[in-house]
């Protein structure tokens, strides 16, 4: 029995196996090892998305980048923890009814099915009572027996012994912030130092459960700074400036610099037996000082957004969809009346008549009336051109490897490098049994797409026809020019970005402005709310702020980058930050700004491009401020 997820358990299966990690391990409280190994062949009980997405992050894989299409049940499910989330939210900012809340989250605790799902369901009550001020000690309680769902034997003592997905780490987090609070210091620091010994290994590199890194590093500077262990503190901010600018980590790296220029003007000022007067000279005047002031511009400019995971660390879901929705956006789309597409009829597939299901049972799967066998849905999925998986990645395989590959021969592109990366794709197409998938063959398409044009291989001309071409793997061409908004996948999103670049050098950016607000518009159709495919929003947001400041709209254009900020500060997107504050700076200048807030705003993103090694944004921002206050712009030191 064919369930939708045999692949990506594969692929959780075989990262597994070449991280040598015990299934025992991996899996423990969320299924066991017989049912584990039944999925795989396409038998036994079906895992929900949250118990998939719990494997991927204990093994590094970041479960954000993965596309969810839930069936009417689960997908109920989700809706449920979205509007507690939102609802917790909105009692943080002081707008929410607490009652409402509650009666919400006895709802979504009642309603919880798997260990995961539970767990979940925990970690929302234990934030809601964090903000209506609940007792520390049944907090601590609270978070032990969340934890313990999952990991029955779980202690503090042992932390390294387990691995984590992202609700164990916020839960485990928030637990050691609550000892900490109660006085228990040394039981929090034992944990903190845990936790980063094994967060520092290579089975968590590109996970989502790196973003605690940073975060674990500044309670236990916290911890430190307070008892005044000055040594510590110095050392372990020296071995975190080493790391977060290069893991593309913002959130806490200004409070790191500031705690490090205090802990060695402590260490310097009791060596030298310096006065108080003078140890606050050392550590106003010092370079990590200096950048501290530099980097908290974002934090003063956007408090609300920016403090908010600080004591109410927030749970996101992204990339989740219904897939009835799916089903009829793409079935309209591809212009199948629900007779042609149930029954196969005028198919380019396959000739004459041949029944996937009835009529009724595909209009009461569109519309949420039922859940249908997974054999029905994979059928139909395949007839509209997508991948026929659950749960699926950019690029569909059972393999790490494949999709290692992938992302190592983009890496490789970004850097300069060009000779055998054709070759190299064509060795994964060979290697991957599910390349006939047109979304698999669109991924790759673009890749190779991308060096060919890059290197020179093909004309502007080609390159035009040679990316619609891709485009057409999976949507039609009618899609360019109506006015249907469906929900697009990562690659189709990848492809259109193309198309984009070659529409605004041949018509101009006004030309490409319809086609990013149905894009938007797509989005915001198909998912509960804008956070769920806040990823994909924002960055469309931030091409088409782009587009309309390069046509002077510059006023419309300042909004629109401050709103980009905004979002990407409250959904830790770090890694687009500095960007996005250059473009509202530029904005700012080009309508004939000069005040003090663009020269703290040029000067956040000139000393986080200078931490972070990105040369282009460093030399532009350098270039504007210059121009725009006509005096060199400093790093580390007062201009």
């Amino acid at each position: 029995m064919e369930m939708g997820i045999e692949y990506i358990v594969r692929l959780i299966e075989s990262k597994r196996a070449a991280l040598d990690v015990s299934k025992n391990k991996l899996l423990r409280g969320i299924c066991s090892t017989d049912t584990f190994t039944k999925i795989a062949n396409g038998q036994g009980r079906k895992l929900d998305k949250l118990e998939i997405e719990a494997l991927m992050q204990r093994i590094g894989y970041n479960a954000k980048n993965c596309n969810y299409l839930l069936d009417m049940d689960e997908y109920e499910a989700f809706v449920r923890r979205e509007r507690v989330r939102e609802g917790i939210k909105a009692c943080i900012k002081g707008t929410g009814n607490l009652d409402d809340v509650q009666k919400r989250i006895e709802i979504n605790k009642k309603e919880s099915r798997s260990n995961v799902e539970r767990q979940v369901a925990e970690y929302f009550d234990i934030q809601f009572m964090c903000v209506s001020g609940q007792d520390n000690k049944v907090l601590c309680e609270k978070c032990i027996n969340a934890i313990r769902i999952t990991i029955k034997d779980f202690c503090i003592e042992n932390i390294k012994s387990y691995l984590y997905g992202e609700i164990e780490f916020l839960l485990i987090t928030r637990l050691l912030c609550i000892k900490a609070d109660m006085g228990e210091k040394e039981t929090a620091l034992a944990g903190y130092e845990g936790l980063l010994s094994i967060i520092d290994k290579n089975i968590y590199s590109n996970n989502e459960a790196m973003k605690f890194f940073s975060k674990i590093i500044y309670e236990a500077l916290v911890i430190y700074m307070e008892e005044g262990q000055y040594g510590k503190a110095s050392k372990l901010c020296q071995y975190a400036i080493g790391r977060l600018p290069d893991e593309n980590k913002f959130r806490y790296l200004p409070e790191i610099y500031e705690m490090k220029a205090r802990a060695e003007a402590h260490l310097l000022a009791a060596e030298k037996c310096y006065s108080d007067k003078v140890l606050n000279a050392l550590y106003k005047e010092s370079k990590d000082y200096k950048i501290y002031e530099d980097l908290s511009y974002i934090a003063a400019e956007y408090p609300a957004e920016y403090y908010a995971d600080v004591k109410y660390p927030m749970y996101f879901e992204y990339n989740v969809v219904f897939i009835g929705d799916i089903i009829r956006q793409r079935r309209k789309l591809l212009g199948f009346t629900q007779h042609e597409l149930a029954y196969y009829a005028n198919s380019d597939v396959k000739a004459g008549t041949d029944e996937i299901c009835s009529e009724k049972t595909l209009s009461r799967l569109e519309n949420g009336r039922m859940v249908t066998s997974w054999k029905i849905t994979r059928r139909l999925l395949g007839r509209l051109k997508l991948p026929p998986e659950r749960y699926f990645f950019n690029y569909v395989a059972d393999d790490y490897n494949l999709i290692e590959e992938l992302m190592d021969i983009e890496a490789d592109f970004s850097s300069g490098k060009k000779d055998g990366l054709l070759e190299r794709c064509e060795a994964v197409k060979k290697a991957n049994p599910l390349h006939y998938y047109p979304y698999n063959q669109q991924r790759i398409a673009e890749i190779e797409y991308k060096i060919k044009y890059m290197s020179g291989m093909i004309t502007d001309v080609e390159a035009e026809r040679m990316i619609v071409e891709i485009f057409e793997k999976t949507m039609p061409r009618s899609y360019l020019t109506d006015d249907t908004s469906v929900y697009l996948f990562g690659n189709e999103c990848l492809v259109l970005g193309n198309i984009l670049q070659n529409r605004k050098r041949i018509e101009g950016e006004s030309k490409c402005l319809k086609l990013l607000e149905k894009m938007i518009d797509g989005y915001r159709v198909s998912c509960v709310n804008d956070s769920v495919c806040a990823l994909n929003i924002i960055s469309l947001k931030r091409k088409y702020e782009s587009y309309i400041a390069n046509i002077g709209d510059l006023e419309r254009a300042k909004i629109l980058s401050d709103s980009v900020v905004r979002d990407a500060v409250a959904h830790n997107l770090y890694g687009v930050i500095m960007p996005c504050l250059y473009d509202d700076a530029w904005n700012s200048a080009m309508q004939g700004v000069r005040d003090e807030k663009l020269r703290l705003e040029l000067k956040c993103v000139y000393t986080a491009s200078t931490l972070r090694k990105k040369k282009l944004l460093r030399r532009i921002s350098k270039e504007l401020y210059e121009n725009c206050f006509g005096e060199e712009i400093t790093y580390g030191r007062r201009g």
